[in-house]
Parts: structure tokens; C-alpha cells; sequence
């Protein structure tokens, strides 16, 4: 046997090798997330303590079935995903103490069924954030994963809101340069407090009620306080394009 044959057997058995690892892994994997480990009714406060895979949100009809990976501390991170016959595990947050399940919706984006579902990750005092993520078969009905980032929506906001504080204390904030929107912003005068900007992103929530909806909180930041303080609320429509990005529409200010 020459060199170069011995070399090309070599590289066909490594080749090999890598797809008997990868197959086993799979059905190793596949083995540990097997349908009768997860729970059959969707999961309350008190059956959550006891289960494993508590199940949080189902559309049943699709076979479509959200569950937690329960670890019984407050992580509340992972979940498992069953669409179909399909099950998958991705590295998601899904819940905080306060125990907001999530929330699904169908959209039918062109061709592409896709399924939304919003999870509430962050919780406090003054802090309340969810996440929205889509879920969808390709055309070999492999389940895929999507993310309307807050590092997207709020580069759209930033390139959205132009905004310019007058003399009389009132903050002028201008959408996509056409409409006008007053925030009046005298009840935080005080000879240490000068306005510096705002921001969007300690209170974030969607709506599924009548299309696919956000809710920021809209917050502005004075010099010498920490804190931020509210001042109004941003809400968008949110328009899912075939190639599957997100885009914030019809941006509006309420007081």
C-alpha cells in the first residue's frame, strides 16, 4: 500500500469514526429527552417544586409543547422544546420567582408557519424584561430557533427617537423625524438634577392580543441620581419579514 492511499483509508476511518460519535450522541441525547419523562398538564406553582420537566406552554393542536428544565434552585434556565416528533434543548431563561408562564402565538410569515413565544426573564422592583423568541420547522422539518434581541430592537429605537430638551423644562421627542411627542419633565427640576438622555430596556413586555406587540418603559437619566426615572411608555407594532428579521413599526409615545 503506497503512502498516499494509507493516507486517504486514514482519512475515510476518522471521517467514519466522527459519524459513529456524532449518531450515538444524538441517540444518547434522544434517549435522555424521551417523551415520558416530561409532564403531561401544564405546570402551577406547586406541582413546579416536584417536577423535572415542567411543562409551561402548549399549543396542542401543533404539537407544540414548551417545557423548564427544573434544577430546584432559582436559575430557571434551559428548556426543552417539542415540536412534533422532534425534541430539543436550548440555553434559554424561561421564568424569574414572580412565575409568569409563557405566552405563545401562530404567525404565518409568506410560506413559514412560525411560533412565537415570549418568556418573562428579568424581575424586581423596577425591573420587569421579557424575551421573544420564534420557533419554526425548515423544509426538512428540523426545528430552528429566532430572537428578537434587545440589542435589536433598541438599535431600531436609537435610530428611531431623536429627542432635544427646551428651555421650559419640556423634553421634545421627535419619531422617525415626523411625529412630535411632549414630555413634560418639571416635576424633576431641582438645581442638581440635569437631564442627560433617556433610555428603554428595565421594563420590556410583548402582547399577543392584536398582532404582535412591545411595551418598553421609557426612563431618563439626570445627573447626580442614580436611579432612572420613568417618564412615559414606548409601544410598537412588531413586523416579522420572510427572512425572518424583526422590525419595529409604528412607533408611538404614551405619557
Amino acid at each position: 500500500m503506497n503512502v498516499k492511499r494509507k493516507y486517504i483509508y486514514f482519512g475515510i476511518a476518522v471521517i467514519l469514526a466522527g459519524l459513529v460519535i456524532l449518531y450515538l450522541n444524538k441517540h444518547q441525547a434522544n434517549k435522555e429527552l424521551s417523551f415520558d419523562k416530561l409532564d403531561k398538564n401544564i405546570t402551577n406553582e406547586d406541582t413546579f417544586k416536584k417536577s423535572k420537566y415542567p411543562l409551561l406552554a402548549e399549543i396542542p393542536e401543533k404539537n407544540f409543547y414548551v417545557y423548564g428544565i427544573n434544577d430546584n434552585t432559582d436559575n430557571y434556565k434551559g428548556i426543552i422544546v417539542r415540536y412534533g416528533n422532534e425534541l430539543k434543548k436550548y440555553d434559554i431563561k424561561y421564568m424569574t420567582p414572580m412565575f409568569v408562564l409563557p405566552k405563545l402565538k401562530i404567525v404565518q410569515i409568506g410560506q413559514q408557519e412560525i411560533i412565537l413565544c415570549s418568556f418573562n426573564t428579568e424581575s424586581g422592583s423596577e425591573v420587569y424584561i421579557e424575551d421573544l423568541y420564534g420557533f419554526y420547522q425548515d423544509s426538512k422539518n428540523f426545528l430552528n430557533i429566532m430572537n428578537f434581541s434587545a440589542d435589536n430592537y433598541k438599535k431600531q429605537l436609537n435610530e428611531a427617537i431623536n429627542y432635544k430638551l427646551q428651555s421650559d423644562n419640556v423634553l421634545d421627542i421627535i419619531i422617525n423625524n415626523k411625529d412630535l411627542y411632549d414630555i413634560d419633565l418639571k416635576n424633576f427640576k431641582d438645581s442638581n438634577w440635569n437631564f442627560e438622555k433617556i433610555s428603554y430596556g428595565n421594563n420590556v413586555s410583548f402582547s399577543f392580543d392584536s398582532g404582535i406587540n412591545i411595551t418598553l418603559g421609557m426612563e431618563a437619566y439626570f445627573t447626580n441620581i442614580v436611579t432612572p426615572q420613568y417618564i412615559g411608555t414606548i409601544k410598537a407594532d412588531v413586523v416579522i419579514n420572510e427572512d425572518k428579521s424583526f422590525i419595529l413599526d409604528n412607533i408611538k409615545v404614551e405619557k
